[in-house]
């Protein structure tokens, strides 16, 4: 190689490039601007800590015949021990690159020379580890930006390819490995889908409308929602409780009873239950509730919703309770509680958590007791307590039966999630609410994009955004038809959408 080719080496102490030649290759020179002695070596392009380590072994000696060999140590752990005062003239030491592998005695002119080229070694460690340092905090200030570009390309449900070209264009710029802009892609887009499918069901209530536009957009990005079985069930009862609320209860299908209905009386919904009565008894019998309250098992079978009652046909005996006597239906997990004004209340009990076959007939039951619309929310809380022994828990099962009793309940009546929230200042107001602050809703029948539009505001007047389309399709015959509600703050997400609580 000819005298005019030169390469290049950074000092790992101030990181100066300095230009040398083939014949200074590995020569030690100071540096022109830190002082500091280094090896002329291309470590720009190649990684020379491995040609400044060393391996060392060192025979300690202990009695006249006797001695300890300590091994294998890096240059720094001979430095370090050298430091110590353990190395003197008795010992012995062998290093592949300092004594060709051989075991010579130690003597105080071979360290300079270590010293220095475990300290070059560290220094040069210093210098990539801030390398990789600036090129990661480079790297993470790329993926933010091509994350939000991202976000608004996904936004609308698919990637165009001018949305792609400049995706591919700062990727290749920026130095971003393909595999990481892909993953990149496929997070912003599993997320949105997610958060579209999340804030469907928030209500309850799923529709048409929003299913068709998460199957689009799951289309369109090559992403299916994150889905388990509770979510499945979720999405099922939600689209129910849809169905349920856009029909009138006479425009519900009919099946066929095993008994002689009435006139005008339509059979509408049937699955299997264990039918039970709440008993108040001196002596313990069944399962404890609190407050002397037993669960009494009355018959097992197929359970009927009609029009007018609710019937069981069991092998043995056959109940009934018409709809006049019943004041209010609760749903829990392990079945139906439902309130009795004259009779004993009633529990029905379910075969299993989160059938879907049960859950779909106790919303029913729930959307023609109360002749109101309903929300598919999967229940959380059971009825019978867990364990019937400890009177804790009896007590929290009576008072969840007194709750249920209550007209005037805590629980609210609906949740609903506000919309166009993202509006002039809109947001603002909302970040400064509280929970259980008092909300309006205001009618807006003149509204030119909705006719049933309904609004929701703060105790001011300042408005925080409106219900949903397809909610405020059924809510606002309610409230044209006089019916009011309280309403308040029930919380804020964590992406600022505001989420109220409807009470009667």
């Amino acid at each position: 190689m000819s005298t005019s080719t030169h390469y290049t080496c950074i000092c790992s102490y101030c990181s100066k490039k300095i230009r040398f030649s083939k014949e200074q290759h590995k020569k030690r020179v100071k540096c022109s601007n830190c002082q500091a002695i280094i090896r002329l070596l291309e470590n720009h392009r190649i990684d020379i800590r491995k040609l400044l380590s060393s391996v060392w072994w060192v025979k300690v000696p202990k009695k006249v015949f006797f001695s300890e060999t300590v091994g294998p140590l890096s240059e720094s752990d001979f430095v370090d021990m050298y430091e110590a005062g353990s190395l003197n003239d008795r010992c012995e030491v062998k290093s592949a690159t300092h004594t060709r592998d051989e075991w010579i005695l130690f003597n105080d002119s071979i360290m300079p020379r270590i010293i220095e080229d475990a300290r070059l070694k560290q220094a040069e460690d210093d210098r990539l580890k801030k390398i990789a340092a600036r090129k990661e905090k480079a790297d993470e200030f790329n993926k933010a930006r091509l994350r939000r570009y991202i976000q608004q390309a996904v936004a609308d449900g698919k990637i165009s390819p001018e949305e792609d070209s400049t995706i591919e264009s700062f990727a290749k710029k920026a130095k971003l490995d393909i595999e990481v802009v892909k993953q990149i892609i496929r997070n912003e887009s599993q997320q949105l889908i997610n958060k579209l499918l999340s804030d469907a069901l928030e209500d309850g209530i799923l529709s048409p409308d929003e299913e068709e536009k998460i199957v689009c957009f799951s289309n369109g990005l090559g992403i299916r929602f994150e889905s388990n079985e509770e979510i499945e069930k979720s999405i099922l009862l939600s689209r129910l409780a849809y169905q349920l609320n856009m029909k009138e209860i006479d425009e519900m299908c009919s099946i066929d009873a095993p008994f002689k209905l009435q006139a005008n009386e339509r059979c509408i919904a049937t699955t299997r239950l264990e039918w039970n009565e709440i008993v108040q008894l001196k002596r313990p019998k069944g399962i404890a509730l609190g407050d002397d309250r037993y669960l009494k098992n009355i018959v097992s079978g197929n359970c009927y919703l009609t029009t007018k009652r609710i019937a069981i046909d069991g092998n043995f005996e056959s109940k009934k309770a018409t709809h006049s006597s019943i004041q209010k239906a609760q749903i829990n997990r392990d079945g139906i509680f439902l309130s009795r004004s004259s009779g004993k209340s009633l529990f029905l009990k379910f075969n299993a958590i989160y059938d879907v076959d049960q859950l779909t007939f106790a919303l029913t039951v729930k959307r023609l007791l109360s002749d109101m619309p309903v929300q598919g929310f999967l229940p959380t809380e059971d009825f019978i307590p867990e364990q019937i022994i400890e009177a804790k828990l009896a007590d929290q099962a009576n008072a969840r039966t007194e709750q249920a009793n209550n007209s005037n309940s805590y629980a609210p009546r609906f949740t609903f999630r506000v919309v166009g929230d993202h509006v002039g200042d809109r947001a603002y107001w909302i970040n400064k609410l509280r929970v259980n602050e008092p909300l309006k809703f205001i009618r807006e029948p003149n509204n030119q994009h909705d006719e049933n539009a309904v609004a929701v505001c703060n105790n001011m007047g300042k408005q925080l955004g409106y219900l949903k389309r397809d909610v405020a399709a059924w809510f606002a015959r309610l409230l044209d038809k006089g019916q009011r509600y309280k309403v308040a703050v029930l919380r804020i997400r964590s992406d600022g959408c505001l989420i109220v609580a409807v009470y009667d």
